[in-house]
């Protein structure tokens, strides 16, 4: 690929660096914004339904409000939370067989932002979905064309471990993935 993100020789340590806790929060932030939003709206909802028809005691309404906007903020966010696990769980599966810390390897190379490749790592969070893979962990990209929207698009792996990974992700950052795959060449340590 002619464009990296690699740092430059003379580049210091960013003040943030990424680390799996970080990822999590990045990918569940849209939705978190959401939810709140969602569950302020549902509260203002309910209190107005008090000054209207009043049944119930205005404390009663606070209450229930209060309630339901936690309800819509957790359930939207709860929605996102497995999408952002999977992430996750593929960086642990790939520290389990490699051997190494996946904060420490981000320290090491000094990354700091979410959209980051280089020969042996492409990092990527949207659509609160969390894709960090390194390239020796992957031993063979498949495009699948089965895409569940116009928007989304899949991929199909095999792994280093023997075992197989179908990604679905943004369709921009998955044609991301394909690009940075072919562009690293099929040679790895």
């Amino acid at each position: 690929m002619s464009k990296r993100n690699e740092p430059s020789s003379g580049s210091r340590i960013p003040t943030c660096p990424i680390t799996k806790r970080r990822l999590l929060i990045l990918a569940i932030k849209p939705m978190v914004i959401v939810g709140a939003v969602s569950g302020s709206l549902i509260f203002t909802l309910i209190v107005a339904l008090y000054f209207r028809y009043g049944v119930l005691t205005f404390y009663e309404h606070i209450l229930i409000g209060f309630i339901s906007a936690l309800f819509i903020c957790f359930f939207i966010t709860g929605l996102c939370f497995p999408l952002a696990i999977k992430g996750i769980s593929i960086i642990n599966k790939q520290e389990a067989f490699f051997g190494f810390r996946f904060d420490d390897e981000m320290k090491r190379k000094q990354v700091g932002n979410i959209d980051f490749m280089c020969e042996e790592w492409f990092l990527d969070v949207n659509l609160c979905r969390i894709i960090a893979l390194n390239r020796r962990y992957i031993r063979e990209l498949i495009a699948n064309k089965n895409a569940p929207s116009p928007k989304l698009a899949k991929v199909d792996m095999v792994l280093s471990d023997g075992s197989t990974l179908t990604l679905t992700g943004a369709r921009y950052t998955i044609k991301k993935l394909e690009l940075w795959y072919e562009s690293t060449g099929t040679d790895r340590d």
